[in-house]
Parts: C-alpha cells; sequence; structure tokens
C-alpha cells in the first residue's frame, strides 16, 4: 500500500472513532437528563399509608406503623373488657399510596372517618334454643351461669325440688362470633330475655321483588303468621313500598320444675242421723255441729316455668280424726188440726 493509502485509511479510523464517541456521549447526556427529570418529579410525588375498608378508600395516615395504631385502637376501644378475641366484620386493608391533594389524617381523626364504616365482632358463647339463637354471652362459664340462674329463678327459698330441672326446648352453648352490641355482658338481662318466648311486631317496608313468602321467611316466620298480623292484605297483592308488620322471634326457655308440697286438707264432717221422739216427724235438729277430719297430703306439683300443669297426690294420712256431726231426726207426731184437750 502507497503512503497515500495509508494515511487514508487512518483518517478514516480516526473519523469513525470520533463519531462513536459522539453518539456516546449524546446517548450519556440523554440518559443523564432522563435522571435528573426522574428525581426531579419524583422528589415531588408524596406516598402514606392508605386505608381501605371492603376496597373503598377511607383515609390517608403517615404510615404502616401509624396504621396498625388505628386498627389495634378501633378493636380495643369496642371490645373493652370482653375476653373473646376481637376482629373487624369488614375487609380492612392498608398498603402504601400516592396522597396526590388528599389530606394525610392523624390517628384520632382516621378513628373519627373509620368508626361508622365498621363493626366490631368479638369471639362469644352463644346460648341456642332449639337452633336459634337466644342469648350471646361473652364466655362459656358464663352461658352455663345464665342457664343455672334461669332455673333458679323458678324455685323458691322454701321450695323442695322432687327431681332435676330440665329444659323442654333444645339449649346448647355454641362458639361463634357476635358484634359488640349484641353481646349480653349481665346474667339477670340474659335471664329475662331467656324466661320466655315472644315476638314484638314491628314495620317493614316490602322491596322490589318480595312477596310474601319472602317477607315471612327473612323474619322467622310462617305465612299464616304474616297474615295473623296483616288481615287486610290476605288474599291481595302486596308491592314494593306497602308496609307490613313483621315479627322476629324472640327465642325463649321452659323450665319443667317439679315441687314437692305438704298441706292439709278438711274433709267432710261425718253426718250421725239419730231418731228422736222431742222432735216432731218431718224435722230434724242438729244437736251437735262435730268437726272436720284433717288429712295431711304429700303432692308433687309440675311447673312450667312458673305456670303449674300438673299436680299428683303422693300420698295422704288423717292426721285429725274429727268428731260426728249428731243430727236429730224427729219421730213424734204431730196433733190433728183441732183436737184439743178433754175437760
Amino acid at each position: 500500500m502507497s503512503m497515500d493509502g495509508t494515511k487514508n485509511a487512518q483518517v478514516a479510523r480516526l473519523q469513525r472513532h470520533l463519531r462513536f464517541y459522539r453518539n456516546l456521549t449524546m446517548l450519556l447526556g440523554l440518559i443523564v437528563v432522563v435522571l435528573a427529570a426522574t428525581l426531579i418529579l419524583g422528589r415531588g410525588q408524596r406516598f402514606a399509608r392508605a386505608i381501605r375498608i371492603d376496597k373503598d378508600l377511607i383515609c390517608f395516615v403517615k404510615d404502616e406503623k401509624i396504621a396498625e395504631r388505628v386498627h389495634e385502637r378501633i378493636l380495643s376501644e369496642a371490645k373493652g373488657d370482653l375476653p373473646g378475641e376481637a376482629a373487624l366484620e369488614e375487609q380492612w386493608e392498608d398498603a402504601s399510596w400516592p396522597v396526590d391533594d388528599n389530606e394525610v389524617f392523624s390517628i384520632d381523626q382516621a378513628l373519627e372517618a373509620l368508626r361508622p364504616r365498621v363493626n366490631v365482632v368479638v369471639e362469644v358463647a352463644i346460648i341456642e334454643v332449639d337452633g336459634a339463637r337466644g342469648v350471646v354471652m361473652p364466655s362459656e362459664s358464663l352461658a352455663k351461669d345464665v342457664l343455672e340462674a334461669l332455673k333458679a329463678s323458678y324455685v323458691g327459698k322454701d321450695d323442695t325440688i322432687v327431681e332435676q330441672q330440665v329444659f323442654l326446648e333444645d339449649v346448647k352453648i355454641s362458639c361463634g362470633q357476635a358484634r359488640v352490641p349484641d353481646i349480653v355482658t349481665e346474667i339477670g338481662q340474659a335471664v329475662k330475655r331467656l324466661g320466655k318466648t315472644k315476638r314484638e311486631a314491628q314495620t317493614y317496608k316490602v322491596k322490589a321483588g318480595e312477596f310474601a313468602e319472602k317477607i315471612a321467611g327473612d323474619h322467622g316466620m310462617t305465612v299464616p303468621q304474616l297474615w295473623e298480623l296483616n288481615p287486610d292484605l290476605r288474599g291481595t297483592t302486596i308491592h314494593p313500598g306497602d308496609v307490613v308488620k313483621v315479627s322476629t322471634p324472640t327465642a325463649g326457655i321452659t323450665v319443667k320444675t317439679i315441687k314437692e308440697i305438704t298441706r292439709e286438707i278438711e274433709l267432710e264432717i261425718e253426718v250421725l242421723r239419730v231418731k228422736s221422739d222431742s222432735v216432731p216427724k218431718g224435722e230434724t235438729l242438729i244437736a251437735t255441729e262435730g268437726t272436720p277430719p284433717i288429712k295431711l297430703q304429700r303432692v308433687w306439683q309440675t311447673y312450667h316455668n312458673d305456670k303449674m300443669v300438673e299436680e299428683e297426690i303422693q300420698s295422704g294420712q288423717i292426721i285429725e280424726p274429727g268428731t260426728a256431726r249428731k243430727v236429730l231426726v224427729g219421730t213424734r207426731e204431730k196433733p190433728a188440726a183441732g183436737a184439743g184437750s178433754s175437760d
């Protein structure tokens, strides 16, 4: 190769190198610009902890630790002194989220926003009556105390109980969850609720697509019971917007108690009839009144709650024999009318 050819090759190689470095410099500059823009924009974007209930965004708090404290406070405030574990009935979510122009709440502000949106449920003991929820108690031991107190409420201080008291319904205690306002913490209040079965009528506004069978079923009633409360609607079509009376049954327990009593009863006085010519014929005269025999009875009385439904006499014996009533029966003939004594 000639000297001129060698120089041309070197020049071409140098030009290629220059183009490569120039392009590399431009690429690096573009990368720097993009990174700078990202940093600038990122520095302007704020993030906080979004709290969502059943997918609905409720509020923002500063960070995950604050969100946990809000969650714990909601549960602890509602639970109070109840022993069971507490949880939210709704789905709770908290995650990092762009704040944009939204306010970041303090703990107290977040609690105020969340309380109307959530329900706290607690592990409880449920007294069931024939499969229906009767009374909800904080613990199994308290539920057992309620059932014993219910039995004791039908026994007086001086009563003699013959057999162990029993429930006429199928009564059992099961574990479950309940909202805090539905939990009964006082034994006396629980006993009062379980002591009788009642239906409290209330009004209900009919919704679209509802009919008599559905309305009755949703409120624990039969269709005849629905018609009994709403006699004017029998045989008519129920329309959306109509107001009907419904009632929800309150489970009650019937306590069977057999008590033994002893009582004194007066028997009939024996009557002793004696003929007497001192009394005109056809007339009678009580000579002595007499006294009734006294009998001591041992009786078993069966009660359903406070109503006596059966009585059975077990034994009896005379403790005072009494005296007979003596009745004089006249035998003396009456003198004939107009007859007088002779001189």
